[in-house]
């Protein structure tokens, strides 16, 4: 289903698909701008 997040007005958007693909599937985040320059840094384990 398509998601508009500008029209939606959502700051932040996460999606998964690891319960389709298994191990080697992919995943997303998104952020606006002014939120993600507000954001702490935080590194990948």
């Amino acid at each position: 289903m398509p998601v508009d997040v500008r029209d939606i007005g959502c700051d932040y958007y996460a999606g998964s698909e690891h319960k389709m693909g298994g191990p080697s599937s992919v995943g997303f985040f998104y952020g606006t701008a002014s939120r993600l320059e507000q954001a702490p840094s935080v590194r990948a384990a």
